[in-house]
């Protein structure tokens, strides 16, 4: 794998299938800090009717990954996510930053947070990421 620039991170992201299917949207994408949102909307609910605890995992590990890759510049993979819920939403929008905690050569620890639009907290995140270089 070689360096990839970030506007080649960033659209790898957007172009991904899975990442459009949940609505998610790069707000800022820049070395090191980046910020997603997501749109309350139904197919992202559970029985009842609040975001669903995998879209958090989901964008937890997205927010992170964005983040770290954007630093690192090649291709990562998810070691190890640990998630706290801390708060529901039913609807207006989740909104979530990274930050690296320890960047060593092969592995990245670091953490992440979904906010509402008004700043309370919802989800909060630990992941540690591997850098695959070939």
């Amino acid at each position: 794998m070689t360096i990839m620039a970030l506007d080649e991170i960033k659209q790898a992201f957007e172009k991904s299938p899975f990442f459009s299917h949940l609505g998610f949207q790069i707000i800022h994408f820049e070395e090191g800090k980046v910020v997603l949102e997501l749109h309350v909307r139904p197919h992202v609910t559970n029985v009842n009717q609040t975001v669903h605890g995998g879209v958090y995992a989901t964008m937890l590990d997205n927010i992170m990954g964005m983040t770290f890759r954007s630093i690192v510049k090649y291709p990562l993979t998810t070691m190890n996510l640990n998630i706290h819920y801390l708060n529901s939403i039913s609807e207006g929008k989740l909104v979530a930053t990274a930050k690296v905690l320890k960047h060593g050569y092969k592995l990245l620890t670091g953490e992440g947070e979904i906010r509402d639009g008004n700043g309370t907290i919802l989800a909060k995140g630990m992941g540690t990421f591997k850098v695959i270089r070939k």
